[in-house]
């Protein structure tokens, strides 16, 4: 089985970006910096809907604070964040990202950079 590949935000600038949409690697997803002000900008370009899932890191009393999954559906961008680092950052300060399919997505990963 594959496992999650890294990523680097891009940082939002006073005199803006092109946000870079790259095509994830795998369904696995990839992971990133996330600082609590970084975002997913994803772009279905597929025929039917494609669910993202925010990796949730957060056990409480045992039990596992539950994924965020968003649909993005087919023909749709949508921006998905900002992500509580207290829920999604592992040890590292990273969050993961999968990808119910891949074919024609596009994602690109912005951050505020506070």
């Amino acid at each position: 089985m594959a496992v999650a590949t890294a990523k680097v935000p891009q940082v939002i600038a006073p005199t803006g970006i092109v946000p870079t949409a790259f095509t994830p690697a795998q369904v696995e997803g990839h992971y990133f910096a996330n600082n609590g002000a970084t975002f997913l900008l994803v772009a279905n370009g597929s025929g039917a809907p494609v669910d993202v899932t925010a990796i949730s890191q957060l056990t409480v009393e045992g039990l596992a604070v539950a994924d965020s999954v968003v649909e993005v559906g087919a023909g749709v961008t949508k921006l998905l964040g900002p992500f509580n680092p207290s829920i999604f950052n592992d040890e590292n300060g990273n969050m993961t990202v999968t990808f119910e399919a891949v074919t024609s997505v596009t994602c690109s990963i912005i951050s505020l950079g506070i």
